[in-house]
């Protein structure tokens, strides 16, 4: 297993050895801990993201990309928040998880 942070900015990704304060000023800072095999394919998506990025794509595409790293990424994530917060990140929605019980366990 490999031990990597990874920094979700606002359309760049980036997969990081260490956490450093520097890091958190680009985004959100998520500890990952990846299997080899997912390790390399996640890397070569970040690389598919940079290129994007670099070649001005359409937003549409940049978007795809984005989601397609944060899907891959998000049962890895280390702690619970984090996989919450990837996976809200992820949804149709945007926003964050709700935290308040469901209805059916609602007393009244």
């Amino acid at each position: 297993m490999i031990r990597k942070f990874l920094v979700c900015g606002k359309k760049q990704i980036l997969l990081q050895s260490r956490n450093q304060d520097a890091l958190a000023d680009l985004g959100r800072v998520v500890e990952v801990i990846l299997p080899i095999d997912m390790f390399w394919k996640i890397e070569s998506e970040v690389k598919k993201l940079d290129y994007l990025l670099s070649s001005d794509s359409q937003d549409v595409d940049l978007g795809h990309q984005y989601r397609r790293i944060i899907k891959l990424v998000t049962i890895y994530a280390a702690s619970q928040l984090d996989r919450d917060w990837l996976y809200a990140l992820n949804s149709p929605q945007k926003t964050e998880p709700d935290r308040r019980r469901p209805s059916s366990l609602s007393t009244r």
